[in-house]
């Protein structure tokens, strides 16, 4: 019998686990998770499963839908935020 917890953590690790088999041996340097919202309970069953596959909680990042999104569209190459895609995209994500 397991945990949920712990079914969890086990399938975040098989999921690394086929990234190494894919050429990316070892645990990353860094875990980014996004989820569609973030609150107390999500980001204490994700340090929880960080410390399971032995990342401490300065390598695990939490980031909700929309955050994801800036990220992704602020480091393209500049010559893709023609039009004023990323204005546009943003008024439309609220």
């Amino acid at each position: 019998m397991y945990e949920a917890e712990e079914l969890f953590a086990l399938y975040i690790k098989k999921l690394l686990l086929l990234a190494s088999r894919l050429g990316n041996p070892g645990l990353p340097d860094c875990l980014v998770i996004t989820v569609e919202a973030l609150s107390r309970e999500l980001t204490e069953l994700f340090g929880k499963v960080a410390e399971d596959l032995g990342l401490g909680r300065s390598q695990l990042i939490l980031q909700d839908r929309k955050e994801s999104f800036y990220y992704f569209v602020y480091n393209q190459k500049q010559e893709l935020w023609l039009h004023d895609i990323f204005c546009l995209t943003a008024v439309e994500m609220k």
